[in-house]
Parts: structure tokens; C-alpha cells; sequence
């Protein structure tokens, strides 16, 4: 199996990554975390083992999506080949504290607001 890099596929998004067989290829999730989405084949995916937890493998089929979590690293290949994203998940929206909404609320009954 070799570790060669990600060959872009040029297909439909510049974010699509084809996998050749025998391929294998070490991701890191960055601070941010990241998400694979297996496009077509199926993917070997091995999470790194931590002190207090063994490495996990799984297999991520087309239409299927795993989550890395942030600062982690995984490894895949392409069972015999495969396609996929690799996204940033969604970043939660700031949403305005109950305080802050209460302070509003005192603000707009005094007359303030």
C-alpha cells in the first residue's frame, strides 16, 4: 500500500479527491475538525489511538459522512478505490444569551431602547 497524495479529480468541485486502489493517506482535521464525504466506492477509514483509547477502523460508504473530530488524525484508503470531500463542518451561529435578552426586554419596557 502506498502513501502517495490525493489526486484531484477534477470532476464537479475542486473539494472532490479520488483515491486510487492501494492508496492510502494520512488526513489531519486541523483545529477546526472536518467531515469526509465518500462520494462513490467506500472508504478504510483508521482513527489515530490515543494513551487511553485503542485506533478505530470503519468503513464509510458512498453517501455516507464521518466527522473528525478537531486536532485529530485519521487514515484512509480507497476499498478499491473511492471518492470523497473533505469539508469543514458547520459552525454554530451566535445566538444572543438569555441575560442579553432579558436586559433588552427591562430596556424596552422603561423606554429606553
Amino acid at each position: 500500500m502506498s502513501t502517495e497524495s490525493l489526486i484531484p479529480s477534477g470532476a464537479t468541485a475542486p473539494t472532490l479527491w479520488a483515491l486510487p486502489a492501494g492508496r492510502a493517506l494520512t488526513l489531519s482535521a486541523g483545529r477546526g475538525g472536518r467531515v469526509i464525504q465518500v462520494r462513490q466506492g467506500r472508504v478504510w477509514l483508521t482513527r489515530r489511538g490515543h494513551p487511553d483509547q485503542p485506533a478505530h477502523d470503519c468503513w464509510v460508504r458512498a453517501g455516507e459522512r464521518i466527522a473528525i473530530p478537531a486536532d485529530d488524525e485519521v487514515v484512509v484508503e480507497g476499498w478499491p478505490r473511492a471518492s470523497f470531500e473533505l469539508l469543514e463542518p458547520a459552525q454554530p451561529t451566535a445566538r444572543p444569551r438569555f441575560n442579553d435578552w432579558i436586559e433588552r426586554l427591562h430596556a424596552w419596557r422603561a423606554g429606553v431602547a
